[in-house]
């Protein structure tokens, strides 16, 4: 990159200024100008740098003059001069927010273009744009009554001062580096430089430079694997040639910046997320601002906030509380307090009050945190319901954050500890500044102020130079690389679709040029910055993916002629092992599959879920039923699917407890059949609601319909069978004995008729399939395994006609059996009902009956002998993997590397 800026540093001698449209550029000059020791102090400004010196200078100027200069507003004190403005001119207040941002927005635009309010109202307008003109109007009224100025118009003042030789521009010459386009109001400056004799121009010295092979292609599944393989494109490069600069062009960056930050911390440095790691993403400086709204170290102080609001705090806030690194001793009681967030999880509950969380922690001796909350709870009783001046609400916050330990005791990372010691002290000065733009703020209100300045406040991060940079595409527009990697060359991103501002005059934009007025302006912007960027190194890759989700994606118009070589032309051969990385060397295998034996004769606790475990994944069912091992319950609000599955079980035992048979439900009036439907319903969510209290009520209420719709129409189907049946079996618990060891079963339901017994299995979604019981391995082992209990049982009745799933859907109920004999006839009735013998799966069943039995029992001593013996090899089959819990475990996903 060196080599490449020096043609431009050549520029720069005494009395010659470089201005660039970005801090970025103004930085990599810097760099390069230091290196070469062209001056002392070589004059380079960002466009916004410039106007901040010629404003201070402006400043210390006019004490001299006597004349004080307008108050410059900052973002948060323009906002709350434009909420105040709306609130007082409209009606419905709702959208103020979002109102602000655009007239914000069209405000700047209108300065920048250098128009007036009567050139605007020549321009046909709709109804926003008339708003939005009385507003200004109201607003400048303000401005100009309190001597205030918008940030924006600064450049106006220092024009009109130059130009009375008031303020002295000491400079021969000024070369602007990297300008794609100027504004009217940048154009204004630069003609006021060259009536002052002044050189003005601009440059761009990316366009002098081709590439020397041609740009290649390269197109991705998804977006995440288009930044993988760029990650690692650059890797192999940084590791060949230590001396080359490579660049990463991703346009829409700030969106993606966590997850381009993810990606290549896991390629340049896979230990840095470690705690206490001493690893860091050296090689690499992603540009482009985040959010601080979307820090955690910000989330943890608008959670301490929201807690004292006078509302219970959620559930989800307590997750993020209790699991934050960035309060008082969260290291030395990290495990206490995931012991009461765990028991939080299982009451299930939406809220939980301080109070309450309190209790258990000190019922878990967590006893740090439960000191700096009653601290902190004492404090905030004090101040919460009062109103105060910002800079008094800035007090009583700061000390919140002291009594509970923000940032917390580790060692913060430098975007931590640039979030601590600077901009969240700006974003408190901000607020602190609007004292004089507002009446005292209720700690609500003052909230709210803090969250429009954390949301609207995007840091632009700036640090060394060093070898790999990935910027966003206004950013690279004028960098010079060795090699370059430009993503998202897709259609809809390139070019950007028109984009008109709501508040202005259509016809207004277009006739001014404005930033995306049309489809043509963001075909001729994108076309120079494509080309830019292709003569911006030796080396150019081009990328792109086919899908984001399940949206589709087009390539761009720009680069359809371009050549598609294999990915693997920009990979290394072998690429270092995360093992590798933490040890520094290669690791022996050690194949560990097999546990501990059980002993002969136990019983085996888990059922059917053990066998259909060990046939799906021996890991699977050696983890969860020898080793009981779990995890974490997931966090959510209500009633869950298990939840919901279970109460339509219970529902439907309790109903068959009552009626018993065919004959009493065919006896049974519309009427009747709902009035007894809804009073088993009412008492199994009375029983549950004792245990789920957080659930909300109208969660129960619909809970409730749901279940009185889904049993009703079932039990209509169930009229129609055509063969009487009576209800010998509800959740049935038998012992079946596999290869020495002791199995509990349990059933949820017997049938008996006429033509032998029925054993059903509810189901209360549509996936489980007959097919499953003749699949290697086995799926859905239940049914099988009862059937060898009701086979060899002299309690039953009737000899064993079938057995299937009783599928309870929303969409109509249904019957899925196997049956005994391909003669009998279940009498199931219409519908959409699937009745299948033997011969069905004939090529991967038995001939007959007892033969199948027989090998579904061989299959299951089998299976069991293998679980007794501890086989816990990770052999999952094609669902395994699917709902397993147990992946940080088994750590299946690093067999791939």
């Amino acid at each position: 990159m060196k080599s490449a800026y020096l043609p431009i540093i050549d520029l720069l001698v005494e009395k010659t200024l470089i201005v660039t449209p970005n801090l970025r550029l103004q930085d990599c000059l810097r760099f390069v100008s230091q290196e070469q020791e062209v001056v002392e102090e070589p004059a380079i400004y960002a466009w916004s740098s410039w106007c901040d010196l010629l404003w201070n200078e402006l400043e210390i100027l006019s004490l001299g003059w006597g004349e004080e200069l307008p108050l410059v507003l900052n973002n948060a004190q323009e906002q709350a001069l434009w909420e105040t403005v709306i609130g007082g001119l409209e009606e419905d207040v709702s959208k103020t927010s979002t109102l602000v941002k655009l007239a914000m927005t069209a405000n700047r635009r209108l300065h920048e273009w250098q128009l007036a309010i009567e050139e605007i109202k020549n321009y046909p307008m709709q109804y926003d744009a008339e708003r939005f003109l009385n507003w200004q109007a109201e607003l400048v009224r303000r401005m100009q009554l309190n001597h205030w100025l918008f940030h924006c118009e600064r450049w106006d003042v220092l024009n009109t001062v130059v130009s009375e030789k008031k303020l002295a521009i000491c400079y021969e010459t000024i070369v602007f580096v990297g300008f794609d386009t100027f504004t009217p109001q940048q154009l204004a400056w630069i003609r006021q430089l060259l009536e002052l004799g002044i050189t003005s121009y601009s440059i761009f010295e990316a366009e002098s430079t081709n590439t020397a092979h041609g740009p290649q292609l390269i197109v991705t599944n998804e977006p995440r694997d288009e930044f993988y393989l760029a990650a690692e494109w650059a890797e192999q490069l940084t590791r060949q040639y230590p001396e080359k600069t490579i660049g990463i062009v991703v346009p829409d960056l700030t969106e993606q910046r966590a997850r381009i930050e993810q990606v290549f911390n896991d390629v340049f440095a896979p230990l840095s997320h470690l705690p206490g790691s001493p690893y860091s993403l050296r090689k690499v400086n992603i540009s482009g601002g985040f959010r601080l709204d979307g820090q955690p170290l910000v989330q943890i102080i608008t959670d301490l906030l929201t807690l004292f609001i006078g509302k219970t705090p959620e559930l989800l806030l307590w997750q993020r509380l209790l699991q934050s690194p960035f309060i008082r001793a969260s290291e030395a009681e990290q495990f206490a307090r995931l012991a009461v967030l765990n028991h939080l999880v299982e009451q299930r509950q939406a809220t939980i009050s301080v109070q309450y969380v309190l209790k258990l922690l000190d019922q878990y001796e967590a006893l740090d945190l439960s000191a700096a909350l009653k601290s902190a709870s004492y404090w905030m009783k004090e101040h919460y319901q009062k109103r105060y001046p910002p800079e008094h609400w800035a007090i009583v916050i700061s000390r919140l954050l002291l009594i509970m330990g923000w940032p917390g005791e580790r060692v913060l990372n430098s975007e931590e500890y640039q979030i601590a010691t600077k901009l969240w002290p700006e974003v408190l000065d901000e607020c602190v500044s609007l004292s004089g733009f507002c009446k005292p703020l209720t700690f609500l209100e003052m909230i709210a102020h803090l969250k429009q300045s954390l949301f609207s406040k995007v840091t632009q991060t700036r640090s060394d130079i060093t070898q790999v940079y990935v910027f966003g595409l206004l950013e690279a527009s004028g960098q010079k690389f060795d090699a370059l990697w430009v993503t998202g060359l897709y259609d809809g991103l390139w070019p950007a679709p028109a984009d008109l501002h709501p508040l202005l005059p259509a016809r207004l934009q277009v006739d001014y040029d404005m930033p995306h007025n049309s489809p043509e302006r963001e075909l001729q912007l994108t076309e120079r910055l494509f080309k830019r960027l292709l003569g911006a190194a030796e080396q150019v890759v081009i990328s792109l993916p086919t899908c984001i989700g399940e949206l589709e994606l087009r390539p761009s118009a720009l680069i359809e002629h371009l050549a598609m070589p294999s990915c693997d032309e920009y990979l290394s051969p072998r690429r270092v092992s995360f093992r590798e990385s933490l040890l520094g060397a290669s690791l022996e295998s050690l194949l560990d599959e097999q546990g501990s034996k059980l002993a002969p004769g136990a019983e085996v606790s888990g059922g059917t879920q053990v066998i259909r475990s060990q046939l799906s994944c021996p890991f699977q069912a050696y983890g969860l039923f020898r080793l009981n091992a779990r995890g974490p319950e997931p966090i959510r609000e209500g009633l869950l699917l298990s939840d919901q599955g279970t109460l339509l079980h219970a529902v439907l035992d309790r109903v068959w407890q009552r009626i018993q048979n065919s004959n009493q439900l065919k006896q049974l009036t519309d009427e009747s059949c709902h009035r007894l439907v809804t009073e088993v319903v009412r008492g199994v969510i009375g029983s549950w609601q004792k245990k789920l209290k957080g659930v909300a009520q109208t969660q129960w209420q619909l809970e409730e319909q749901r279940l009185i719709d889904l049993v009703i129409a079932w039990l209509t189907m169930e009229k129609l069978r055509e063969l009487d049946f009576d209800v010998v079996g509800i959740e049935t618990r038998r012992t079946l004995s596999l290869a020495g060891f002791s199995f509990q079963l349990r059933i949820d339901r017997v049938d008996d008729t006429e033509v032998g017994a029925l054993l059903w299995d509810y189901k209360s979604s549509d996936s489980a399939k007959m097919a499953h019981w003749f699949n290697q391995p086995m799926q859905e082992p239940q049914l099988p395994l009862y059937a060898l209990t009701q086979d060899v049982s002299s309690s039953a009745s009737r000899q064993l006609a079938g057995f299937g799933f009783a599928k309870v859907l929303a969409e109509g109920g249904k019957f899925n059996a196997l049956i005994t004999e391909k003669e009998l006839d279940l009498g199931l009735g219409v519908g959409e009902h699937s009745v299948k013998s033997l011969d069905y799966f004939k090529e991967k069943s038995a001939d007959c009956w007892p033969e199948q039995l027989q090998y579904w029992q061989e299959t299951f001593e089998r299976t069991a002998a293998n679980f007794g013996q501890g086989q816990a090899q990770v052999l999952p089959s094609e669902q395994a993997c699917q709902y397993c819990e147990l992946k940080p475990l088994c750590r299946i996903q690093e067999r791939s590397q």
